[in-house]
């Protein structure tokens, strides 16, 4: 049995909010709810040849699913996991049945600058009292540039931004999504993303892996896939956790401003910073230019 520290599942793709540089692209995401019966048949297969720590229901938004009950239940009931999280940005929180917190084992608040959560911090804080769950609260004044609008040509560049992601390699923001494994959070919705920008996507195989099939050559393939140090095909169309600070905003209806955005700088500012860590005898990445344009 292969253990992990934790593993998302994105309830919805959708969210409530339209935050510039969300590395699940959910403001570009059409509208998804997911179907309790495939998380459940998800969650089975993957029970099978795994075990974490934490189940993490997220999204989009989760509170948006109307059977976001069930899914805690099933969770619960999976064996997968010691825990149950579910992290919201809490516009909703008012509004959710009091079964919740009897089935969550903590709830991880993010607050977002302008936005006012009817239910507030002090509010949470109670409940956890109350229900003996743990409440964590995490202020996004900042998100940090992520997903891009051109791939990086570089080999080598992306080879060092996926040795060094700690989304892959420390945080652990691995995802079960449609039945396969992914190694971080961006990877499920770069097709949909880029497919925005005009740009034909196509994961490798190195990208993720499926959960069914028989154990045995499931855990197999899962442990394979776990240590293979070779980045993911969706890693060069990323910064993982190392891409610049912005300040946080919401973005338009149709998020066409972010989509229209020009990070050639910034990755050109990574491949300079990174390789200035390198042998100096190798010197440093070429520069980076983009393969496709977007109008």
């Amino acid at each position: 049995m292969l253990q992990r520290s934790n593993i998302e599942f994105n309830v919805v793709e959708h969210c409530n909010l339209r935050c510039r540089g969300c590395d699940h692209g959910s403001p570009l995401l059409e509208k998804r709810f997911v179907a309790v019966e495939d998380f459940a048949r998800d969650l089975q297969a993957l029970a099978r040849v795994l075990h974490v720590k934490e189940l993490r229901l997220v999204g989009g938004e989760p509170l948006m699913h109307p059977r976001l009950l069930d899914f805690l239940r099933v969770g619960r009931e999976s064996g997968l996991a010691d825990r149950m999280v579910l992290i919201t940005n809490g516009v909703l929180l008012h509004t959710v049945p009091s079964e919740v917190w009897k089935l969550v084992d903590r709830l991880w608040l993010s607050i977002y600058p302008g936005i006012r959560p009817k239910m507030t911090v002090e509010d949470c804080e109670e409940l956890a009292r109350q229900h003996g769950f743990e409440f964590k609260v995490r202020r996004m004044d900042e998100f940090r540039l992520t997903v891009l609008n051109h791939r990086i040509d570089d080999s080598r560049l992306v080879d060092e931004i996926y040795r060094k992601c700690a989304l892959a390699h420390v945080w652990a923001c691995h995802t079960l999504y449609d039945g396969r494994y992914y190694k971080c959070s961006p990877a499920p919705f770069m097709h949909p993303r880029l497919a925005r920008l005009g740009i034909d996507f196509d994961e490798s195989p190195n990208d993720s892996v499926s959960v069914y099939g028989d154990p045995e050559d499931v855990e197999e393939r899962l442990a394979r896939y776990l240590a293979d140090p070779k980045p993911l095909a969706a890693c060069s169309y990323c910064l993982g956790d190392q891409g610049p600070l912005f300040p946080h905003r919401q973005l338009g209806d149709s998020g066409a401003e972010w989509l229209a955005e020009d990070h050639h700088s910034a990755v050109q500012e990574m491949a300079e910073r990174l390789g200035t860590a390198r042998d100096p005898n190798e010197g440093l990445f070429v520069s980076i230019t983009s393969s496709r344009t977007h109008n």
